[in-house]
């Protein structure tokens, strides 16, 4: 786009442009743009910069703002490095405890008047430790040639390098071009910035980037969505641009293709999973944050509305209601933490949406929470707590176990017994949700035929938790049901000694041990396992009630 075009923010009636050209012309106007003079060779900590009125309108600058674009740790720093801790504190020009995403008033109850050709020096203090940091200003003013208020950003964004005593390096602040800065990330150009912590590890410029990589177009936020997700979509390093783009939709408003880029990413498990969590900074949370406002009660009311909110809500759980994926290895403990940690961010990002809509709908919403839990792989035990909360004493006895089979169990049976009571089922949820509603079929099917015969893995899921139908099938899971739903059907307390002998013969030893500690496995079954090749599932046989060494 050419300097001085027009980008409206969605929130504010505002207009955004780069200064350029020497040509600039200020938006809505025959005049030229003021214009951000940057000094030659900035001195760590002190920025010094002069804003120019260089047309013929005298303008009045009202506000001056900046912000964190995007900080991590610097490698290079190892003990002496700083973490961010979750979402950043306000910016006070003083990028330690700056909160990442968010514009700060830099001209706190001042304003500016600048006559034609004069100027206004400014210094702004950039003290650091530990990081690696991208800096943006921007600033408001008006002008008698233009109808509206106007917003402009200088062509560079600012990178802030903190120092390191221990090798007498003082840290240094660098005025990089945003194209530059695109350039390196999207084709390869050579990083346009220097110092011991890139050299380091060159990897950081490029997360640096991916972090802020918003700011770096911002009067074509579109165009960068589409190339970055094109490079890095299937990547884990989308997290860190993820972010950005939501950080930047909070503050300036996005493009509804972007909006709807983000609802699509927040809506992939997959997704979700590949996202790294690094500086105890969820990338998921802060796109979760932006995407769901919270929006008002429809408790009381007699019929129920689903705001835009609450449908995105809907449709983010029915894509991210998801079974772990085969294969974790317990072995490796790094990989096992790593799992953890993506099941849990996939799992609170799902709470805390499935709390909004609890929340707005009340008891209405127990049918769809229920239906949740039933299926739902790690977040029984918050859900369990959520209905509580709702029905209080109208809800089944509550106790401390954290026993998943027990909790799902209790639900099930309260259930039966309170379907047919309306108030519990006034939430129209299943037009919003058609993978959660087919396996609703099956969760509550009576018999074989009422389950759906294009079984995914939350058919397959309800299936084994529904004990009218679960050894039906024990055969076909045998065969095609992923690790989840057979090790729940070997865990199950409705599997007969039929479906369990089958499961005995399972390729996953975990499966074959929640045979060997079922209650219902048939004694001819356990002495089998007795003989099995592997130490867990002999060692499970003692927990047993049927079976013992002697």
């Amino acid at each position: 786009m050419s300097a001085g075009g027009n980008i409206s923010n969605s929130h504010t009636e505002v207009h955004y442009h780069l200064h350029r050209s020497a040509d600039a012309m200020a938006p809505g106007s025959e005049d030229i743009a003021p214009t951000v003079i940057f000094e030659a060779r900035p001195s760590f900590p002190k920025l010094e910069f002069s804003i120019i009125n260089r047309g013929q309108t005298p303008i009045q600058i009202t506000a001056i703002r900046v912000l964190k674009a995007a900080s991590i740790k610097s490698t290079i720093n190892g003990d002496w490095a700083e973490h961010l801790r979750g979402r950043r504190l306000q910016l006070d020009f003083d990028l330690q405890t700056a909160r990442q995403g968010s514009w700060v008033s830099a001209l706190p109850g001042e304003v500016s008047n600048l006559g034609p050709y004069e100027a206004e020096p400014f210094t702004l203090d950039l003290s650091a430790a530990g990081t690696l940091n991208l800096v943006d200003i921007e600033f408001e003013y008006i002008s008698a040639a233009a109808p509206h208020v106007l917003m402009a950003r200088p062509s560079e964004i600012i990178y802030v390098d903190s120092p390191l005593t221990r090798i007498g390096y003082p840290g240094s602040i660098q005025l990089i071009s945003r194209e530059g800065a695109l350039s390196s990330l999207l084709d390869g150009a050579p990083v346009p910035i220097h110092g011991p912590a890139i050299e380091h590890d060159p990897e950081d410029a490029k997360i640096l980037f991916l972090r802020g990589v918003a700011h770096l177009r911002h009067n074509d936020v579109s165009d960068v969505w589409d190339r970055v997700a094109g490079k890095f979509g299937d990547s884990p390093d989308f997290g860190p641009a993820v972010a950005s783009f939501a950080e930047f939709g909070r503050t300036c408003g996005l493009p509804e293709s972007v909006s709807e880029g983000l609802e699509a990413w927040l809506g992939d498990p997959a997704a979700i999973r590949r996202a790294p969590n690094w500086d105890n900074e969820s990338h998921t949370r802060i796109v979760h944050e932006f995407l769901i406002p919270e929006f008002p009660p429809q408790i009381g009311l007699p019929e129920f509305t689903i705001s835009r909110s609450a449908a995105r809500c809907f449709r983010i759980l029915d894509s991210t209601l998801s079974l772990p994926p085969d294969g974790l290895s317990t072995a490796d403990d790094m990989a096992f933490v790593s799992w953890v940690l993506k099941e849990s961010t996939l799992s609170s990002v799902r709470e805390d949406v499935l709390e909004r809509l609890v929340d707005c709908y009340g008891a209405g919403a127990v049918e769809y929470a229920v239906v949740n839990l039933r299926l739902s792989s790690i977040s029984a035990i918050h859900i369990d707590r959520l209905l509580g909360e709702i029905l209080g004493d109208d809800g089944p006895p509550r106790d401390s176990s954290i026993n998943g089979i027990a909790i799902q169990e209790r639900w099930r049976s309260w259930w039966e017994s309170n379907e047919n009571y309306s108030a519990y089922s006034k939430l129209a949820w299943r037009p919003l949700s058609p993978r959660i509603e087919k396996a609703s079929r099956a969760l509550f099917a009576r018999i074989p035929g009422d389950v759906p015969t294009d079984m995914d893995e939350l058919v397959m899921m309800a299936v084994a938790r529904n004990p009218y139908i679960v050894n039906d099938f024990a055969d076909r899971f045998a065969r095609e049901a992923g690790y989840e739903a057979r090790r729940e059907m070997a865990a199950g307390v409705h599997a007969s000694p039929r479906t369990l002998e089958i499961l005995a013969r399972d390729p996953s030893p975990i499966v074959r041990r929640w045979v060997a500690v079922n209650v219902n496995t048939a004694e001819t079954t356990l002495a089998a396992l007795r003989e099995d090749e592997s130490d867990e599932v002999r060692s499970a046989l003692s927990k047993n009630p049927r079976f013992s060494d002697d």
